[in-house]
């Protein structure tokens, strides 16, 4: 089934004020609620309460739990509502995308950092048990944004989203070669998307690291493509191979770092095992501030060794991996030649 992009894509400055103009001619209900976090209700979620509430029933609730068993009771919560809205930031998003598939409403995504790319995916990352999954659920119909907000998120999170851009390079060349292996089709459209959305970024470096206009803008824009390669493709193979396989792993461990950081680390390693250009790969991370070792954000050297050799295991798509038995003696050669560790 082909899922159809947002009605709208907007960054505007003073958005909040502007939201009911827009989404009115959607004709979304008289019903609306707002899930956000402590933080970004008082960023911006408060705010749009205040605003909406000039127009439409609205309540505002704060979710901070992402696990898969407690979502199904708050959500149904939830039922009374016409339209949800995500506020804040990645696990804000996954919570209400998995809302809305659960209670077939529809959601809009008002982002208040742009640390990956799931403002606009299909996708939602949520806990299992304790195990980090990838499962389905429901794209938004319009995504707004306020430059002002994002321009004053940390430095650090809008960087995470660049390096989670640029791990689509790695991820779009392990698709190759699972369709070269005939473990798949290749699909050259959102193959072609995936990689625009990591070229534009790369790009617009000097105007993302400046955080001007053009440079949100393009970080918001490119995030979005990614994201909306995985909904056209049905999965979120355009924008996540090997390298998101490394994160995961360390995400199980609960190794520090952010999603797009540990992307960022897992597409250098990948890039070396593809054969690829894996030096450019690193500078581009080292121009954006990146990180490019494993103990600039905190993980030892241990759990990066342990990372990649659970990595080939924690899910059963067709990469790089595949083509190595990787133990922890290899592991670590690897790590050490690329320079993670």
């Amino acid at each position: 089934m082909m899922t159809m992009l947002p009605f709208i894509i907007d960054i505007e400055r003073n958005m909040i004020k502007k939201t009911n103009d827009i989404i009115r001619p959607a004709n979304l209900g008289k019903r609306c609620v707002i899930i956000t976090g402590t933080n970004t209700k008082k960023i911006a979620g408060q705010k749009l309460y205040n605003e909406l509430k000039k127009e439409y029933e609205t309540d505002i609730v704060i979710s901070v739990s992402n696990e898969k068993k407690e979502l199904g009771s708050f959500a149904k919560n939830l039922e009374p509502y016409d339209f949800l809205l995500g506020v804040g930031g990645g696990k804000i998003m996954d919570i209400t995308k998995y809302s809305a598939y659960l209670t077939g409403k529809p959601w809009i995504s008002f982002p208040t950092v742009l640390s990956h790319d799931g403002i606009v995916s299909s996708r939602a990352s949520l806990s299992d048990n304790g195990t980090k999954t990838s499962i389905e659920a429901k794209g938004p119909i319009a995504i707004l944004a306020d430059y002002d907000i994002l321009k004053e998120a940390p430095m650090r999170w809008m960087i995470s989203g660049v390096a989670d851009l640029i791990s689509n390079y790695s991820a779009v060349e392990d698709w190759r070669l699972a369709s070269n292996a005939g473990k798949e089709k290749y699909d050259e459209l959102c193959a072609g998307l995936s990689l625009t959305a990591a070229n534009a970024c790369v790009a617009e470096m000097k105007n993302i690291i400046r955080k001007n206009y053009e440079g949100v803008k393009t970080l918001l824009e490119a995030l979005v493509l990614s994201g909306f390669a995985m909904n056209l493709f049905g999965s979120s193979r355009p924008s996540s191979g090997s390298e998101h396989n490394f994160a995961h792993a360390l995400e199980m461990m609960n190794a520090p770092g952010l999603h797009g950081e540990q992307c960022g680390l897992g597409t250098i390693i990948s890039s070396y095992l593809q054969k690829k250009n894996w030096v450019k790969i690193r500078e581009y991370l080292k121009n954006f501030g990146a990180p490019t070792k494993a103990s600039e954000i905190g993980i030892t050297d241990e759990q990066a060794i342990s990372a990649l050799v659970q990595a080939p295991k924690i899910r059963s798509r067709y990469t790089i991996l595949n083509r190595y038995d990787i133990d922890r003696e290899l592991a670590r050669e690897i790590l050490e030649k690329v320079g993670v560790i």
